[in-house]
Formats: C-alpha cells, structure tokens, sequence
C-alpha cells in the first residue's frame, strides 16, 4: 500500500506540472490579446511623495518624472505622443527614463520613437538601458545613444551624473541592466555597480539610482541608494481583479518545478525570468541595507517600482 500511494503521489505531481505550464500559457494568451490589449491605450499618472532627511535644501520640492517600458511599436504611437503631452504639463525639474525604449530591432523603431521623444521639453533627461534594449541587436546599444544625443537625453551604463542645484550635489547614478545577452558567461555581464559608483563614494551626497530590474536592489543593499528607481516588471503583467494581486508569483513557481524536456515546448519560454523578488511588482518598498562592520544596520534603500507606459507584445 505504501508503494501504490508512493506511485500516485508521483503521478499526480507529474501531471500538475505538465498541466499548470500548459493552462498558464493559455490563460496568459487569452488574457492578454482578449482583455488587457484591446484597453491598453490608456495610461494614469501615479503621484508618489517621498521624504528623505539628507535631501540637500536647494533640491526640496523637486519632480521627478519617470517614464519606463515604453516599448515603441508601430500601434502605440498615439498612447506616447499622449504621455509626452501630459509630460509637459507637469513641468517636472527631471526626467528619468528606467529602459526598454524598443521592443525588437533598433530600427525602424528608433525613428518612430525619437522625433516623439523630441517634443520633451525638460532641461534634464536621463535615460538608462533595459533587457530588450540590449537584446535587440548586437548595435542596438549604440543606435539608442546615438540617436538619444540629437534630442537632450543623457543615456548612462554603469556611470553617474551630477546634478547641480545652488552649489549642492544630488549624484544620479545610471545602471547596466541586471540581464546580459544570451550566450554572456557571466549573466551580470552589463551590470557594475562598482564602477558606476566610482567616484560618488562620498556618502553624504544623496544618491538617485536608476535600474531597470527591481531585482538589482537585492545586490545593491552594500550601497547607500537613497532613492532607486527600476522598471521592467509591467506591473505584474498579468492580475485576476477578482482576486487581486498578480499572477507573477504563481508563474514563478511554475517556472522552478517544469521538467527541463518540456520547457522547449512551452511558448515565450525565454522570457520566463521575470522577476526573483515578485514582492517588488510594483510601487514603493523598503529594502533594508546590509550592516557595515561595527554597526547594527545598515539604513534603508527605498524603491519605487514603475508598472511601464508601454506593453510587451500586448500585455
């Protein structure tokens, strides 16, 4: 009897892990091209406050205007030439861009996406890469850089920025996005903190830093970040109103428990990497620092989380 229930126990766990990828795809499909695309030409402003003790007075009061997953395609140019007019009437002192301009190749999504890009009227631009940014194309890189210095927007890769304001320093320090190109050995290839790092090591200076993956803050919890803003998550893509909360966590379980053989055959299974952490889907959170020798703890970096303008292929 021991065997025989052994063996069902088995065959039941087989077959929920042969069934679970196959319903998740077909639920993903249907919801994403039956309910979310035909409504996601539209987009909301999400106001959030914050308040930080070591914010230098000269840089009380600013805005900061993010803008992240735009993912131009040929259907979504109306939802953006929106988006840059509402951009405008806020006036914000700074625009950030958190990744993902593209969606495929470079071109001719660039030449779709600049000339809209254009009509920003912000003295100050900043712009880091994301994963589809720097998976569309060997040169893709370089065209977003090339194409970004005709228009005012500052593209940083493991680098800083100075932001001057009344002789105080607020450092804006632009990341390598966290995933590297198929095929890199090392899968943080493009992401080094170190470097971008070098040479704001002056902790008093309050640091903004932009990374598309809200993943990176589990490996930026050695830095002081006061303020890090990310991307890439899209909100958790896919949620049951109902209920509630996404179905992000869900996936990612199905994700570690798939046999290997039947990965190949489960559609879009190449972006089934996400997001480790499905706590920081969206919104803002706390991530606490790790502690420096001698000290208890380490402070707090905060996180804001964007849920994107753009969609992924429909979601």
């Amino acid at each position: 009897m021991q065997i025989k229930s052994q063996n069902r126990i088995t065959c039941i766990y087989f077959f929920s892990l042969l069934f679970l990828p196959l319903l998740s795809a077909f639920l993903y499909s249907y919801i994403s091209f039956h309910l979310i695309y035909p409504h996601s030409n539209s987009f909301s402003i999400q106001r959030t406050f914050f308040s930080f003790p070591n914010l230098p007075l000269a840089f009380h009061n600013t805005t900061i205007l993010q803008i992240s997953d735009i993912h131009i395609r040929h259907d979504n140019h109306l939802l953006l030439q929106s988006i840059i007019s509402t951009a405008n009437s806020l006036s914000p002192d700074i625009i950030v861009f958190t990744g993902d301009f593209i969606q495929h190749d470079p071109y001719p999504n660039l030449h779709w996406l600049v000339p809209i890009l254009a009509h920003l009227q912000c003295p100050i631009q900043i712009a880091i890469f994301g994963n589809h940014d720097i998976s569309a194309g060997m040169y893709s890189k370089s065209a977003i850089v090339k194409e970004f210095s005709y228009i005012n927007i500052t593209v940083l890769e493991n680098e800083h920025y100075l932001y001057r304001k009344d002789e105080q320093i607020v450092a804006i320090i632009g990341l390598g996005d966290l995933w590297s190109p198929a095929g890199t050995r090392d899968v943080h290839a493009d992401f080094k903190p170190e470097k971008a790092f070098k040479g704001v090591e002056r902790e008093e200076w309050f640091r903004i830093v932009l990374a598309h993956n809200p993943d990176s803050a589990e490996l930026l919890r050695k830095y002081k970040c006061d303020l890090i803003l990310s991307g890439h998550t899209h909100g958790g893509a896919v949620g049951i109103p109902v209920f509630g909360g996404s179905l992000l966590p869900w996936f990612n379980w199905v994700v570690k428990n798939v046999p290997e053989p039947w990965k190949s055959k489960i559609p879009y299974w190449q972006h089934h990497n996400i997001v480790e952490n499905t706590q920081w889907i969206a919104g803002e959170f706390d991530v606490e620092r790790e502690g420096r020798e001698g000290e208890e703890g380490g402070g707090v970096n905060k996180l804001y989380v964007s849920r994107g303008v753009g969609t992924h292929d429909g979601v």
